[in-house]
């Protein structure tokens, strides 16, 4: 016995393949030429029930195979899904758990008028889609997906909710990942003591918003987040001087591109299992924790283009031999590397920043160097291309 999805999954994918502008002919394959609509590009079903339950449509947009196609279309999402996203239809997909409609051109979307979604959803997936005219309030309507664990609006405007949009995602009591970088976000709510977020999120990533405020107390009060991205926003003022509660969590911490000042606290030593951070394009001062040297399991630290000062010596990397990436050197901040010192790592990116006129001898034994900039207000004094082979693909000298 031959078995076949459900009808009215069927009848449900064809109302939506019938609402959207398909230019490539991606769901070329939604036909009746395939009578098994779980056959369907992108679709997959249950193998017992034969219910969609995961429906896979992002663009792809680098360009490969026929590049003459791409070069007709000055468009890099010409080929994408455009017009209108009927989310109600799609959400009347009754087992439909996994949702991903990435990186397409929708430029307009229905929601339900009601809060009869699936509750069965449990990623939801809509990023770049960045023309994307979002009229409702889409985090509020969201907020009722209660199986919800992965949500990605990332480069949707969301004005209509960029005040109160924290509120909506903390209902999301089974939420383990929260991306929603590049949405025109505006308050952090900096004075919330504890957000309603529940033990389960893991991973908080909001870059590129318009956050201006202080850092949020509620922040630092998240007991199990390990991931935690507010990269290149307006935020001020200093790091907390009290270790936080994500200390035994924490792994990924990026606060670049911000205007954070202060010293940087000494409890970044204290954070064992974190492995990225980066401070980099803020105002820190003082000299460099000694503490973040005791952080044996960092991978990425990047502190440059600050105002720090001190002395950095070898000692200070000792115990780092996992670092891979490194962004080290503000205008005050004195370089005094042994020249017979041969660093615990291998890097595979380098940037330095107010060099002396001495090129320092230990980046000679980087032979895993792929990326290298080096800043100074001196020429520098070396012969370097030659002794790095093959292996560096970008080298960059500023002066």
């Amino acid at each position: 016995m031959i078995l076949h999805c459900d009808e009215k999954d069927e009848s449900i994918l064809i109302k939506f393949k019938l609402g959207v502008t398909d230019p490539s002919g991606l769901l070329s394959s939604w036909s009746s030429h395939e009578k098994d609509c779980c056959k369907w590009k992108g679709v997959h079903c249950d193998n017992i029930t034969r219910r969609v339950t995961e429906l896979r449509l992002p663009c792809d947009t680098i360009q490969s195979g026929n590049d003459e196609v791409f070069e007709k279309h000055n468009d890099e999402k010409w080929h994408c899904l455009s017009g209108e996203l009927d989310m109600s239809s799609l959400f009347d997909l009754e087992f439909l758990s996994y949702l991903d409609l990435s990186n397409n051109d929708f430029k307009t979307i229905k929601t339900c008028n009601n809060n009869n979604y699936s509750s069965n959803i449990h990623h939801l997936d809509l990023a770049q889609n960045y023309d994307l005219f979002n009229d409702y309030n889409m985090l509020h309507q969201i907020s009722h997906l209660s199986s919800l664990q992965y949500l990605d609006l990332s480069g949707i405007d969301l004005y209509k909710e960029a005040i109160d949009w924290l509120q909506p995602v903390t209902l999301l009591s089974s939420l383990s990942e929260l991306h929603l970088d590049d949405c025109n976000l505006k308050n952090i709510n900096p004075s919330l003591q504890h957000a309603n977020f529940t033990n389960s999120l893991r991973i908080l990533s909001l870059a590129i918003n318009e956050f201006s405020s202080i850092l949020p107390a509620w922040l630092f009060n998240l007991s199990h987040i390990s991931y935690i991205d507010l990269s290149e926003n307006f935020l001020h003022a200093k790091l907390p001087q009290t270790l936080p509660k994500f200390h035994q969590s924490i792994e990924s911490l990026f606060l670049l591109r911000n205007n954070l000042d202060g010293t940087i606290p000494d409890w970044l030593g204290q954070l064992d299992h974190l492995y990225e951070l980066d401070l980099s394009y803020n105002s820190f001062t003082g000299p460099i924790s000694t503490a973040l040297g005791n952080l044996t399991s960092l991978i990425d630290l990047r502190v440059n283009s600050n105002f720090l000062t001190g002395i950095v010596s070898g000692n200070f990397f000792q115990f780092l031999s996992k670092l891979k990436n490194l962004g080290l050197g503000s205008k005050s901040l004195i370089f005094d590397f042994d020249t017979e010192w041969s660093p615990p790592f291998q890097l595979h990116f380098l940037a330095l920043e107010y060099l002396g006129p001495e090129f320092p001898s230990w980046i000679y034994t980087q032979s895993s160097l792929e990326i290298c900039t080096l800043q100074t207000q001196r020429k520098l004094h070396l012969n370097l291309l030659p002794s790095f082979g093959i292996s560096l693909l970008n080298l960059n000298l500023r002066f």
